[in-house]
């Protein structure tokens, strides 16, 4: 347990820290929509150690979640890990709740999520935590208590 709490914890530092070098620059992505659902992925590293992290965001066209992508599959490399990027095209309740559960579903360790509100994915959050995987927040919490949540002060 506390090992999979440092890596999520290194893993999100690392993610924040290479979003915030990359800044607002494009790179191209390589997305696939995914059978099924409307969550997009993307493979990982392939020497992961069978870790599954899965990340999942508001939308899968918003540059600050391609570039945080970006960010998780480098430190994923690192840490010798797998992450599974999942995100609805657009902000919808409905398929990130599809998203949490495809990524329990998987066998996730770990869910890193940026919660499109508080309450509409919470009982999803819930049933994931209660099957043992570590909830992990990236900008916007849900009303599930988590291992950490990363996010910007945007009142400062």
């Amino acid at each position: 347990m506390k090992k999979m709490k440092k890596i999520a914890a290194l893993f999100c530092a690392s993610c924040m820290v290479v979003t915030a070098l990359a800044g607002c620059g494009k790179k191209e992505t390589s997305q696939t929509a995914e059978t099924g659902s409307a969550a997009t992925t993307e493979k990982a590293a392939e020497s992961g150690s069978g870790e599954l992290i899965a990340l999942i965001t508001m939308d899968s066209i918003d540059q600050h979640w391609v570039t945080l992508n970006e960010g998780a599959q480098k430190a994923a490399k690192e840490l010798g890990v797998t992450v599974q990027f999942m995100a609805p095209n657009t902000k919808d309740d409905a398929q990130q709740i599809e998203c949490v559960n495809n990524a329990v579903s998987a066998g996730a360790k770990a869910i890193i999520v940026a919660a499109n509100g508080p309450d509409a994915i919470s009982s999803a959050l819930k049933e994931a935590a209660s099957s043992g995987v570590k909830i992990v927040y990236v900008d916007s919490p849900a009303n599930v208590e988590a291992e950490a949540t990363f996010s910007t002060d945007n009142k400062a």
